[in-house]
């Protein structure tokens, strides 16, 4: 037997992938109106189950084409059937164009989308242009900001200290903690997670990039967890600002 045995390597771990092909579609609305109609749209389909919860929420990706113009803005959403949709939009000269990225591959899954049926009823301007084709984009990890922090503590009534965007920024990391126990639990047995909270422990300093850290390695972990997890920081902030019972939810966390 030879002194040194041949090492099986490591499997690496699957990366996110691109979004598949989309729908492109033409308007004679502006892209803020193209986003009006599209919160009416959501708000028709259900209602918010928190007060603060965005109908969509501004969505996190690389753009893979350097040869095309980037969009303008990109946005995703539950859509009437509650299957994840991701929304693109470009200005142009005589309104808007824009692509609905549903998740999963293959041309024919384009064809039976009732966002666009129904938006077409409220938007008589909108018409088919053809299919925006695979790979253009892919969707990372929701970008964490102090300004995510700041504008929860202004949302909460109270001063946007130091202090307080520190105690909401920890709550966050901790809240997305206890998603990444769900989802590795689920995924992987509750073992992955004890690895992975133990690896995530907060060490001081800025809590933005703490948070962004969980997010992150949160994907690396589970690449297909990165669309349900566009919504998670909006939802979050909800859940923190949602009063129970008429209390300040923040009454034993903030300081005025």
């Amino acid at each position: 037997m030879g002194l040194f045995k041949k090492r099986t390597a490591t499997p690496a771990r699957p990366s996110v992938p691109p979004m598949g092909s989309g729908r492109r579609l033409r308007s004679s609305l502006s892209v803020p109106a193209g986003l009006a109609l599209l919160e009416e749209l959501l708000l028709s389909y259900r209602a918010p189950k928190y007060t603060h919860l965005p109908s969509y929420v501004t969505a996190a990706y690389t753009w893979d084409v350097p040869t095309e113009e980037p969009p303008a803005t990109v946005v995703s959403f539950s859509d009437g059937n509650d299957d994840f949709v991701l929304a693109a939009f470009w200005p142009t000269d005589s309104g808007s164009e824009l692509v609905f990225f549903p998740l999963g591959a293959g041309d024919e899954r384009l064809q039976t989308m009732p966002l666009v049926g129904n938006w077409k009823m409220r938007d008589r301007s909108l018409s088919s242009i053809g299919t925006a084709p695979p790979g253009m984009l892919t969707l990372r990890a929701p970008r964490i900001t102090d300004e995510l922090f700041e504008g929860t503590v202004a949302a909460g009534g109270y001063p946007v200290t130091a202090a307080n965007v520190q105690s909401v920024g920890l709550k966050f990391g901790e809240m997305f903690l206890i998603k990444a126990y769900e989802f590795l639990s689920a995924t992987q047995g509750p073992q992955a997670h004890e690895r992975f909270a133990a690896s995530h422990r907060y060490q001081g300093g800025p809590t933005a990039p703490f948070c962004q850290a969980i997010l992150d390695d949160l994907v690396a972990a589970e690449p297909g967890l990165v669309p349900y997890l566009q919504a998670l920081p909006m939802r979050i902030r909800a859940i923190m600002l949602e009063s129970r019972d008429g209390e300040d939810p923040f009454a034993h966390m903030l300081q005025r």
